[in-house]
């Protein structure tokens, strides 16, 4: 699949964006004046007929009977996507791309930025200028038939919707990166109360922690210790959202009579499932009495993804399950909401640097996830399991020169290890008897989790992300030793970080290994 690089061409070539969120809002701005944009492709049957940045949205079946010359998948369900449009619908690979921005012109930098701190100022302020703009920018920019503006609660200043306090608000801390050339620093933050929450024709979407009451109110879940302007937590049904206000997509939601919410501002991402939706499973039991037996709220794509699918069934659920689609939305008449013992904010605003607020975890929370995944563990006696490990990554985003790192580091034993094509139980086992792992930033650092205390770890992040501290607070809090080294990515956008291609300094990543072996010895 190849990545999109935005070049000016006399003869506009003719796409289809894959993907009505975001992503594919943030797309169409950027290149709407190089390429003749014939529409959008979505899964959501809801959306098939309707218009989406003033374009046709059409049900992908359609797309063999239409002349095109690519489609850009701008979707976090890239590799679902990708294989839905090779394999059920025909298209050919060199026709799909992904779409990335570090190739974007200026002018649309600056477009994007005017347009962003416009949203911005409008979510974040409550005067009579913030409503004219509103006015505008629904009458312009966005179809204002299809969204609707609510107010923002933030559920961690919300008590009197609180049936159930789990662990209340405590000190905690936050680790930075511990860089090769500086060392980790230790963050206080303040870790938020676990607890249950009830709702009343209660509005959710399974692809973020959000939900709308009362039709002009919203509630959600956020890093406290993150300032509400510099994160962004949209995704699903949310476009765009200020500390005050929030743009929603409206949409005709399904019914549920009631049900315990088990979701996360994400359903395809191994680091979201782990630590923020699964991780809820945890306090099922010590509910209330009268929900104890109310059904659980989740995201098919459990079925869907292999490992989540086993590493779920390791949880013994008794309660009865709904399946929540993706695209949906789902109005629950009597709704009990589980805040994520686990968190991290999905995005920054642009321009806005990450650093170690901007999550928060539990060292209970991993203790209980790492307990319930090796009691289903089959011991091995097995003593020829491979100790070095490279996590390998298959090229659908963060493309690298992973070829040449696997050429230096099989001269010191490693193995390429590509996670995502071992079982759940596989990837366990592959943790519990590694030694030193060395590998690209990623979802896969996730299973650290299930590997043993006091292992030597390497991994790299881009330059501009600052303190991310999703993986280095993961590694302290488990006693494991993970350092960092870094590549430009060329974006400050962090949802341009996820995606962009790099090159890695592979002298920085061998020196690593001489060392760590050298100290090992």
């Amino acid at each position: 699949m190849r990545m999109l690089n935005l070049q000016f061409s006399k003869k506009k070539k003719k796409v289809f964006i894959f993907g009505t969120g975001a992503g594919g809002k943030y797309l169409f701005d950027s290149i709407q004046s190089q390429y003749k944009v014939l529409g959008f492709l979505d899964n959501n049957s809801n959306k098939h007929g309707t218009r989406f940045c003033g374009k046709p949205v059409f049900d992908p079946k359609e797309i063999g009977e239409k002349m095109f010359d690519t489609i850009i998948i701008a979707s976090d369900s890239y590799k679902e996507i990708h294989k839905q449009l090779t394999g059920e619908l025909s298209v050919p690979e060199h026709k799909i791309s992904l779409y990335h921005d570090v190739s974007l012109s200026p002018r649309h930098h600056y477009k994007h930025h005017l347009i962003s701190a416009l949203t911005n100022y409008i979510c974040n302020h409550k005067n009579l200028l913030s409503s004219c703009l509103l006015y505008l920018v629904k009458l312009f920019v966005i179809d204002f038939r299809c969204y609707l503006t609510n107010d923002i609660l933030w559920l961690d200043q919300l008590e009197m919707n609180k049936v159930k306090e789990f662990i209340a608000k405590h000190k905690g801390f936050s680790f930075t990166p511990n860089f090769l050339d500086s060392k980790s620093q230790i963050k206080q933050i303040y870790l938020p109360s676990v607890s249950a929450y009830f709702f009343k024709q209660a509005t959710i979407s399974p692809t973020n922690s959000a939900i709308s009451f009362d039709n002009n109110t919203t509630v959600m879940t956020r890093v406290p210790s993150l300032r509400d302007h510099c994160a962004d937590y949209s995704g699903g049904n949310i476009v765009t959202h200020g500390s005050n206000k929030v743009i929603l997509r409206k949409g005709k939601p399904k019914q549920i009579q009631r049900g315990i919410a088990i979701t996360g501002s994400s359903d395809t991402n191994y680091y979201h499932w782990v630590l923020e939706v699964l991780s809820k499973l945890q306090y099922l039991s010590k509910l209330p009495c009268e929900f104890v037996n109310f059904p659980i709220l989740i995201s098919k794509n459990v079925q869907e993804i292999p490992s989540i699918s086993s590493f779920f069934s390791l949880f013994k659920i008794k309660n009865d399950v709904i399946w929540l689609e993706s695209t949906s939305q789902y109005q629950v008449n009597e709704l009990i909401y589980i805040t994520p013992p686990n968190y991290i904010a999905p995005n920054l605003k642009i321009g806005e640097v990450c650093d170690a607020t901007n999550c928060y975890i539990s060292s209970s929370s991993l203790r209980f996830l790492k307990l319930v995944a090796l009691k289903g563990r089959a011991k091995k006696t097995n003593e020829s399991q491979q100790k070095r490990v490279f996590f390998a990554r298959k090229p659908y985003i963060r493309s690298f020169n992973q070829d040449e790192v696997i050429s230096i580091l099989d001269k010191y034993g490693f193995k390429p290890v590509y996670l995502e094509d071992l079982t759940f139980e596989e990837q366990v086992e592959v943790m519990q008897q590694a030694e030193i792992i060395i590998g690209p930033t990623g979802a896969a650092w996730t299973n650290l989790i299930f590997a043993n205390s006091g292992i030597r770890c390497l991994t790299w992040i881009a330059e501009e992300a600052g303190d991310f501290s999703g993986y280095s607070s993961l590694a302290e809090h488990l006693g494991i030793k993970l350092d960092f080294i870094t590549y430009k990515a060329g974006t400050a956008d962090t949802r341009g970080m996820y995606i962009a291609p790099y090159d890695i300094n592979c002298e920085k990543i061998e020196k690593w290994v001489v060392n760590t072996l050298a100290r090992l010895d």
